[in-house]
């Protein structure tokens, strides 16, 4: 669309019944607010009838704001839902802009809740199509931000429409009108940046009245005050003013009495999780509010409703012998009471218990990056990592409640473990250490590290000790600098796993472990630096507080009778935890001090599976069941398409001919790979020392490993240009991932800083032509597909709109495909004259292993094939109570 300055105006347009503007004639007015003047119209061309919607000066004389609105107005034009008005387009024609909108018959719920309160049954079925429509707009990344009974529209037959998607957000600082708080405009303004206020008064949220930051549940928030005033018939918050309002919406006490008998228990409990000004508390899917309306409107029953009902009975003569009677049955009672305490007592066995929780971890992260589960200390909380796909966020449950929260500041957090005292939770990102208070508050930072960790302990001696690149390292929980420990010179082997010893005295570890031999368990005396060896084989090793070791060797789990203070094994190893999974040597759970344990269970007969999938979304086996390569990663195609080259596991990297399905070992641990153009070598990271290097060697063997380039940060291979440079990620301490160039492979002074921004930049993807880079950076708080020129870097477009990952290359260079969430998208682009996205289509859905760091798929170079990574089944955790009982029964000393 052509944008032109209000100024250049020779006229004002004057709008009137019977106005054409372009080929919409307006018929009449049907609304006018904050927002903007509301006309119904008829499409001339289509020959229909349509709202459009006139934006106001202050909108339409701000350039920013306007390109604002216009970005937005876009994607909510993408949204297709039965429950959402469409957006048809949006227009200009002398000096005027406006919207294209569905015309949706019927009245708005104001117009309704006018005639009092709404019957149950009718307040559930609108409630239900409002639930369905919020949920069909978060899951395309879509906010509302301003629901209320003026934006839900009722048809006569029962149909609900939301309208106004998003818009309170493209409009942002449209000037306040009434000062009716159900109806008032959005206030301003700047988005869901903090210290703004974004929403109407009388329906929006806690948090966006306080101006803070603001996600999908502030639209949970206003969908149950919605809820609340068609079961009661009268407003939840109401003041005299806007201010008013908004001083109650943050502190009033809601009053739940208000309500009729007749609303059922299922929907009380919808509104109370809705309503709750905690937002980490908050029902945080909206989907789970579809569900329980669901249920409510089946006739489902409420299994507490049974118990918590009345029980009445005929009253009868005697009664009046009722206190006679109760005397004589309390002293019968006394009596029985004090025969039983001076019998001698015997402490009953705590009884195991077993049950299955839901977990957002969806399976999805690649394998050695270490442990994804941490229980508190009390056993009451348990922290994993990600939420399905690429979202890395940790997320808390508390085992006495129905779901898990995110917690905020998290994003692509790693190795989660508690302080001793269960207050502070520790993590693991890019940029270094942190800790976050689980009762509230932003995460702290700790320190850096000189290359990632890939375990850590918090010890009572107020450090966290760290393994990382083979050593021992150490840094104060409280904040500092880190330091070394125990060099690897200085170490009975590459060391893994420290794990804190009570009193703080000494750590356990594991040593020597690789993909070829076991590990071995020591103790580390931090006093004089000496270790001990236990005499048992195994990697992972933790202190019991029933005076057990639990440790893993091989696939299973053993416990065995520990001393602490002699620092000893007692007795013989017991297998335990037959269902726990294991990977790469660590257990994927923990135990917390009063006996649970929780971990993710094994899929019997199922690991990652390397499958070749076309563009509807079939997949078959890319090689048969005959070679072994269960867990594969990094499959990347060969140029000349005949071979396929793959990390498996904790990494051995093959090259395999697909014709004859003949496997060649390059490597015995190597990741992320990428070819030279003749198809004859391979550029891959290997850590062989410290840290991750690039290492080069050809796939006939004619040659030994070669170390192409040795760095003290972390280095992975990212792309190789066909016939151009190789591009390559550094992990730079206290900073993140940055990319850069190396044009001339046998000149380390040729090599340059490609993109090296404040953000994470990573998966990288050169163009076949060598003209084009794209990547993913969060530098908009999330994980999005940028493109710039290459290998010089210009401006970036945007290629995602929901959150985006691991961009590839079609060969033809038109279209770029990457994943969104579980979403295949291909991105059909132009370049001349400059680069753009024409058209996004989702080609097909899959749970396919998604990396953030770097893409675990590929593209056939026929451009009709992907060789993909499918994961098994996963999402639910085990959880096990008094599991020390069991343990005291197993390990006999």
């Amino acid at each position: 669309m052509v944008r032109r300055p209000y100024g250049a105006e020779t006229h004002k347009v004057i709008l009137e019944s019977g106005k054409q503007i372009l080929h919409y004639r307006l018929v009449d007015k049907i609304g006018e607010g904050g927002m903007g003047v509301v006309w119904k119209a008829v499409d001339t061309t289509l020959d229909r009838e349509v709202a459009v919607k006139v934006l106001p000066e202050a909108v339409a004389h701000d350039e920013e704001r306007l390109a604002r609105f216009e970005r937005e107005a876009k994607l909510l034009a993408s949204l297709n839902h039965p429950n959402i008005a469409a957006v048809y387009g949006l227009h200009e024609s002398d000096g005027v802009r406006f919207l294209a909108m569905e015309l949706v018959p019927g009245e708005d719920l104001t117009a309704r809740l006018a005639r009092g309160p709404l019957p149950v049954e009718e307040s559930a079925r609108i409630a239900l199509q409002v639930a369905e429509a919020l949920e069909g707009a978060h899951e395309n990344g879509v906010i509302h931000r301003d629901l209320k009974p003026a934006n839900i529209r009722v048809t006569a037959d029962g149909k609900v429409k939301v309208l106004d998607f998003g818009l309170a957000k493209a409009f942002e600082a449209a000037a306040p009108g009434s000062q009716d708080a159900s109806l008032s405009p959005t206030l301003t303004s700047m988005g869901t940046r903090a210290g703004m206020i974004l929403g109407t008064a009388a329906y929006m949220s806690p948090e966006q009245a306080s101006g803070q930051p603001v996600d999908k549940r502030c639209d949970v928030w206003s969908f149950g005050v919605v809820l609340y005033e068609m079961l009661a018939g009268r407003r939840l918050f109401e003041g005299e003013t806007v201010s008013h309002t908004l001083a109650d919406v943050l502190r009033t006490t809601i009053d739940w009495n208000v309500l009729s008998q007749d609303v059922p228990l299922a929907l009380r409990r919808l509104l109370r999780r809705c309503l709750d000004r905690e937002t980490h508390r908050r029902l945080r899917d909206i989907g789970e509010a579809r569900v329980a309306l669901s249920d409510v409107l089946s006739g489902a029953q409420d299994e507490d409703a049974a118990s918590t009902a009345p029980v009445a009975g005929p009253a009868s003569g005697g009664s009046r012998r009722l206190p006679w009677l109760l005397a004589a049955v309390a002293g019968v009672v006394a009596v029985a009471s004090l025969v039983v305490a001076l019998m001698p007592q015997r402490t009953p066995e705590p009884q195991v218990g077993r049950f299955v929780l839901h977990s957002p971890y969806s399976g999805s992260q690649r394998q050695g990056d270490g442990r994804l589960l941490a229980i508190s200390p009390d056993g009451r909380r348990v922290v994993s990592v990600g939420a399905g796909g690429t979202d890395d966020l940790l997320y808390v449950r508390d085992l006495d409640d129905f779901e898990a929260r995110p917690i905020a500041g998290t994003n692509s957090a790693r190795l989660p473990f508690f302080a001793p005292s269960g207050d502070w939770l520790g993590f693991v990102t890019t940029e270094g250490f942190w800790k976050a208070n689980l009762g509230g508050g932003p995460p702290v930072e700790i320190g850096t590290f000189a290359a990632f960790p890939i375990a850590a302990t918090w010890a009572p001696d107020g450090f966290i000790y760290f393994a990382s690149s083979g050593e021992l390292w150490k840094i104060p929980s409280a904040g500092g600098a880190s330091e070394r420990v125990v060099a690897e010179d200085n170490a009975p082997g590459r060391i893994r796993d420290p794990a804190a010893l009570p009193g703080g005295r000494a750590l356990l570890l594991s040593v020597g472990a690789s993909t070829r031999q076991p590990g071995r368990l020591l103790a580390l005396t931090l006093a004089d630096g000496e270790f001990k060896e236990l005499g048992l084989q195994g990697t992972d090793p933790r202190y019991l507080s029933t005076g057990h070791l639990l440790y893993v060797n091989g696939e299973q789990l053993y416990v065995v009778g520990f001393d602490p203070k002699r620092l000893e094994p007692t007795g013989s190893p017991v297998p335990v935890l037959p269902r726990a999974l294991v990977e790469t040597g660590t257990m994927q759970g923990d135990v917390g001090a009063d006996g649970t344990v929780v971990y993710l269970p094994k899929r019997a007969g199922e690991s990652r599976r390397l499958v070749l999938v076309d563009r509807e979304g079939q997949a078959q086996p890319v090689v048969s069941g005959t070679l072994p390569f269960p867990d594969s990663n990094d499959p990347r195609f060969s140029p000349d398409g005949r071979k396929l080259v793959i990390s498996v596991g904790s990494g051995p990297l093959w090259v395999i001919d697909i014709e004859s399905e003949t496997p060649t070992m390059i490597s015995e641990s190597a990741f992320y790979p990428v070819w030279s153009e003749d198809s004859t070598m391979l550029i891959y990271g290997s850590v062989r020392g410290r840290s991750f290097d690039l290492y080069r060697r050809r796939i006939d063997l004619s040659d030994d490993e070669e170390i192409l380039l040795d760095r003290e940060n972390n280095l992975r291979a990212g792309d190789w240009a066909l016939g151009g440079p190789l591009v390559y990620r550094e992990e730079i301490p206290g900073k993140g991932m940055d990319l850069f160039v190396w044009p001339d492979l046998a000149d380390e002074s040729t090599i340059r800083p490609l993109l090296d921004g404040p953000d994470d930049e990573l998966s990288p993807a050169v163009s076949r032509d060598g003209r084009w880079l794209a990547y993913v950076s969060s530098q908009s708080g999330r994980d999005e597909i940028y493109v710039t020129t290459f290998p010089e870097p210009g401006g970036r477009v945007q290629v995602s709109v929901a959150g985006g990952t691991s961009p590839c290359w079609a060969p033809d260079g038109k279209t770029l495909y990457y994943f969104e969430r579980e979403n295949f998208v291909a991105a059909h682009v132009v370049t001349e004259p400059g680069f753009r996205v024409v058209k996004r289509e989702t080609l097909f859905s899959g749970n396919y292993t998604q990396y953030r760091w770097q893409r675990q798929y590929d593209v056939h170079p026929d451009g009709k094939r992907f060789a993909m990574v499918e994961n098994p089944p996963g999402g639910d955790m085990e959880v096990i109570v008094n599991w020390f009982a069991e343990v005291r029964r197993l390990a006999v000393d």
